[in-house]
């Protein structure tokens, strides 16, 4: 068996392992269901975002047209919202705060901390109408709190990988196996794991009753409750949508073509969609029970829609406190998705503002041009170019298996010369009088090395052709000079220079 073949099937499993690896690190990096930069409360319909462009990133409220101050000296990196109140991790994550909208005192609401430690890291904060949820960084397990009555956390045996919660209860995707667990106060939660059976999500988002995500192959899927007609998914392609935000009776996601919101279930809901939104491009939505916002594209501001909307800040649709970040300040580089544009001016050189990975399939279908923001002298963001960021990871894709397979190449033809010299060796010195007597009777002759893979059927011929030790070493010297060119032709061939 010559060196190539043997060699071959190794080669072959080595690339294909090395492409699975780099679609695997290329698919969403943040599940949707993970908490947003902005939030919203039902019963006194507040809205409150961490704010853009300052040293510290600071939560404040909107909340019956009247700005609200929540700990201003201290920067948050997520907040989520419930019925009547809402939470926010702080930065470092080692501390959670919640706070109850029911009433303001010298404009401010009383903060409330659930949750302090010195070396365990939280993530994920999942707050449902009265329950509190987040889950460690590390360990995967996850704490709740709250509750109508104690909301039970699950057991240590359960090791998730994102929670999301809804009206009394709380799913999230296991680490193990990618499947759905849920559990809480009522039986909803069980319902809508049953519905999910095993199939293997990668994102989760959970409205009233029923609760939204992507499965392993970008598709949409819902499941619960369906009485208005929320679980009816549009049609659509894999990795279509790139957020959620579900309500009582309705469903919304963003079109990552272009930002659109596409909402179904609840008659009202999606009429005020059409009415307020045409043509507006977000980066990511949340939802209370009966009314939705989002986070434009355009300049970063929050706009509200939706029926119970209507009688809030007079009926205007935009919240009036400046630009929200789109993501958490991060000291660490972001990956091949790279960074929003003014990233450092978003959050005034204290971290960068990494875009989430998302593959859209099919990836030949171009992008319809994304409205660009605003220059930055108006206090606007540009918004992110996801054709170029797709672009980008079509090139690094391609870029990293042609590299990979030159480096192997390389290897393979170091390997094929130092096998090709001590077989030769090996040869000579076992059958010195076969050669010396060649030598006399026909001269000295060159083998004629046409290629370096096929050897079996001319052995013993080259071997016969061989003159002594001088003479093994000239022919052992020009294999392996042959066997490192060709090699150099095909690492050029394979990586395309």
């Amino acid at each position: 068996m010559t060196p190539l073949t043997t060699f071959s099937p190794l080669f072959t499993s080595i690339v294909i392992t090395f492409i699975a690896t780099i679609f695997l690190l290329a698919t969403p990096v943040n599940p949707l269901g993970s908490p947003s930069t902005f939030a919203v409360t039902d019963n006194t319909p507040t809205v409150c975002g961490i704010v853009a462009s300052e040293s510290t990133q600071r939560i404040q409220c909107i909340q019956d047209g009247e700005n609200i101050t929540v700990l201003p000296n201290i920067s948050f990196q997520a907040i989520s919202g419930g019925h009547n109140f809402f939470c926010g991790l702080r930065s470092d994550g080692l501390s959670l705060h919640c706070w109850d909208t029911n009433a303001a005192v010298n404009s401010t609401f009383r903060p409330r901390r659930l949750y302090h430690n010195r070396t365990v890291r939280l993530t994920d904060i999942a707050v449902g109408d009265y329950q509190v949820c987040a889950r460690e960084v590390n360990s995967g397990l996850v704490k709740c709190w709250r509750g109508r009555s104690s909301f039970p956390s699950p057991g240590v045996a359960f090791r998730f990988k994102t929670i999301t919660s809804g009206s009394g209860f709380t799913c999230g995707i296991l680490r193990s196996n990618s499947q759905v667990y849920c559990w809480g106060e009522y039986s909803v939660g069980e319902s809508i794991q049953r519905q999910f059976g095993n199939l293997s999500m990668s994102s989760l988002v959970a409205g009233e009753s029923h609760v939204c995500g992507l499965d392993g192959n970008g598709h949409l899927v819902c499941k619960g409750n369906n009485n208005s007609g929320q679980l009816n998914v549009p049609s659509s392609s894999a990795y279509e949508f790139s957020g959620l935000a579900l309500g009582a009776n309705f469903s919304c996601a963003i079109r990552q073509r272009n930002g659109w919101v596409t909402c179904w279930g609840d008659k009202k809901m999606v009429d005020s969609e059409t009415a307020a939104i045409s043509d507006v491009s977000f980066e990511s939505i949340v939802a209370g029970l009966d009314f939705i916002c989002g986070l434009t594209s355009r300049n970063f501001s929050v706009i509200c829609w939706g029926p119970g909307w209507s009688n809030v800040l007079n009926l205007q649709s935009v919240v009036p406190f400046g630009m929200i970040i789109p993501g958490p300040c991060v000291e660490s580089s972001c990956g091949t998705c790279g960074m929003y544009p003014n990233s450092e001016s978003l959050c005034d050189g204290s971290g960068n503002i990494c875009k989430s990975c998302q593959i859209e399939l099919p990836l030949s279908v171009p992008l319809p041009p994304v409205a660009q923001a605003p220059s930055p002298d108006q206090h606007t963001v540009s918004s992110p170019t996801k054709t170029i960021n797709k672009l980008s990871l079509i090139f690094i894709i391609v870029g990293s298996v042609g590299a990979f397979a030159g480096i192997c190449a390389v290897v393979y033809c170091l390997w094929a010369g130092v096998y090709r010299l001590l077989h030769n060796r090996i040869y000579s010195s076992e059958e010195p009088t076969i050669a010396a007597a060649d030598m006399a009777n026909n001269g000295s002759v060159l083998p004629s090395l046409r290629t370096f893979s096929i050897r079996r059927q001319g052995s013993q011929t080259l071997g016969r052709q061989r003159s002594g030790s001088s003479y093994s070493s000239r022919t052992d010297k020009t294999e392996i000079l042959f066997t490192l060119r060709t090699c150099c032709c095909y690492q050029q061939l394979l990586i395309g220079e």
